[in-house]
């Protein structure tokens, strides 16, 4: 919502650009999130069966499949993303406008990965704080990332779109690095 907000500031075309981008971001999510509901609860199997290699197959085997569709849905935008907007539209503005923004789209589901993996082992471990801590410091990344692009001039949508790669791959790297921890926690 607050990106929509913010992108309306640099008028309609961009903003219908970026609306179709989203489309393609969003189904791209929904793929992952599967992944991300698999690993949640066989984490929850695994935590209640007090199974620490079952908890850390399943993120193995979760993890490799999520990095599979992120990387095949990472090429197909590469490839066919062209196309795709092309469908969309039929308005040579908004089309220039989200082809201008596409590689960012392209990056999302690579950067997303962990950050959908590992959102479903620690619910699925009802580790929740951590999970929330890392949202909060990515959220401030995400602020401080658009902030800094004002400040220097150069707020527009690219600052946006960096922002949300960057707040992507922060919740999925500071998740990943809190995961030793919460399996010695869980299985101490």
């Amino acid at each position: 919502l607050l990106n929509t907000l913010l992108v309306a500031r640099f008028g309609s075309v961009v903003l219908a650009g970026n609306a179709i981008l989203m489309q393609f971001f969003f189904v791209v999510t929904y793929a992952l999130d599967g992944f991300a509901h698999t690993v949640e609860a066989l984490t929850g199997f695994a935590v209640g069966s007090k199974s620490r290699s079952g908890m850390h197959t399943a993120a193995v085997y979760c993890g490799f499949w999520a990095v599979v569709l992120g990387t095949a849905s990472a090429l197909f935008l590469l490839v066919f993303g062209d196309a795709l907007v092309g469908l969309m539209t039929n308005l040579t503005q908004v089309r220039a406008s989200a082809r201008d923004f596409l590689p960012w789209v392209i990056g999302l589901p690579l950067a997303g990965v962990a950050a959908f993996l590992y959102d479903g082992i620690y619910i699925g471990a009802a580790a929740v704080k951590t999970l929330r801590n890392a949202m909060f410091v990515s959220a401030i990344l995400y602020l401080a990332t658009l902030a800094l692009a004002h400040q220097l001039g150069l707020f527009n949508n690219h600052a946006l779109w960096l922002g949300m790669l960057l707040f992507m791959l922060c919740r999925g790297a500071l998740l990943a690095l809190g995961y030793p921890r919460l399996l010695n926690r869980l299985f101490a």
